[in-house]
């Protein structure tokens, strides 16, 4: 196959569920998941990419990508010689309206070769630097951290599987074989966060991705989330996304209602 010269296109593209893969572009990639969830890693963090949100990966950056249900990927490639990021290392951030329909309107500019288009050229600068802004302060938190010791790693393994249990930290290094004081030190050394803050992590990220299924009612999401109380989840949701739950839910469907499927 012949190399694909242009300088930015789009990618727009329908996925079936798929296993973890490791893949690394060489050029920059401005990922967004139009439908569907995407989980990624990379650069010592997991991040979950909602549709609400977009991936910044710089070029030669080796990153993981998984999909448990199917999605549609609406994305932007960058050759390194068209533009210069500000920032080198990958980042997940807030899709404004604005910046949206720039990755909806550039589907117009697919990946099959196309002589020089000047307009093209203007579009994806505007686009670029439109991302690079967004990314460059992205004050996002939709992402956990792996750990580097086997004993967090252990810890933040059993928290994913049970973090909507009355689970509590003592059954955590009991099941991470440390004690607990020796794991709460490990855990903020290598996370920068305590394990309170990681499961309550846990928790709102799984809430944003069920909050994205109509079918389900916000009160039912926070029981699934482990919330016995839904003023207490709508508390801690609204401090976590910066809006209600009944927002957010709004804010998602205006996300995923006017992307069209790919042909």
């Amino acid at each position: 196959m012949a190399e694909n010269r242009q300088r930015a296109y789009c990618f727009h593209r329908a996925f079936e569920p798929a296993a973890a893969r490791r893949v690394v572009f060489d050029r920059h990639y401005l990922l967004y998941s139009a439908q569907g969830t995407m989980h990624l890693e990379g650069e010592d963090r997991n991040w979950v990419l909602l549709p609400t949100c977009a991936a910044f990966i710089p070029a030669g950056t080796p990153i993981t990508v998984a999909m448990h249900n199917p999605a549609v990927c609406c994305s932007v490639l960058f050759h390194p010689d068209f533009v210069t990021p500000p920032i080198n290392r990958s980042a997940v951030f807030a899709v404004t309206p604005v910046l949206r329909e720039m990755i909806w309107h550039s589907r117009r500019w697919g990946p099959d070769p196309v002589r020089e288009d000047p307009v093209a050229d203007a579009f994806f600068k505007a686009l670029a630097l439109t991302a690079f802004e967004l990314a460059q302060h992205a004050g996002n938190n939709l992402w956990l951290p792996p750990g580097q010791s086997h004993y967090v790693r252990r810890a933040l393994a059993v928290t994913g599987v049970r973090f909507a249990e009355e689970m509590e930290f003592p059954e955590v290094a009991l099941a991470a074989s440390l004690s607990e004081r020796a794991l709460a030190r490990r855990i903020i050394t290598e996370t920068g966060l305590t394990w309170r803050q990681i499961r309550r992590r846990m928790r709102m990220i799984r809430a944003m991705e069920l909050l994205g299924e109509p079918a389900r009612n916000v009160s039912e999401v926070a029981l699934d989330v482990g919330y016995q109380s839904f003023s207490a989840f709508s508390r801690a949701f609204t401090e976590f996304a910066g809006q209600t739950p009944s927002d957010y839910r709004r804010c998602f469907a205006q996300a995923t209602g006017n992307m069209p499927l790919p042909p």
